[in-house]
């Protein structure tokens, strides 16, 4: 069964706990979450990178990560060859 990716926004508020939870529950039952930052949340490359290091650093291990502009893809891992 192939799922849709899955697509979350970070506004103006950032990065809120609410949205660190949904990005983990996300990753639970789908592979990849697709999260878009808004221009108004983030104002250069460095706090886009910050944002990506918090949300990965809560979610922890088995996650790889991909910043794209304003734009982060998360993997979760297979763990098959």
């Amino acid at each position: 069964m192939i799922r849709e990716q899955a697509k979350i926004q970070i506004g103006k508020n950032k990065l809120t706990d609410g949205v660190l939870n949904q990005i983990k529950d996300i990753l639970k039952t789908r592979k990849s979450v697709r999260i878009s930052m808004l221009k108004s949340s983030v104002s250069n490359k460095e706090e886009a990178i910050d944002i990506s290091n918090k949300i990965m650093a809560f979610i922890g291990t088995g996650y790889r990560h991909r910043l794209i502009g304003h734009t982060i893809v998360i993997h979760r891992f297979s763990g098959k060859n």
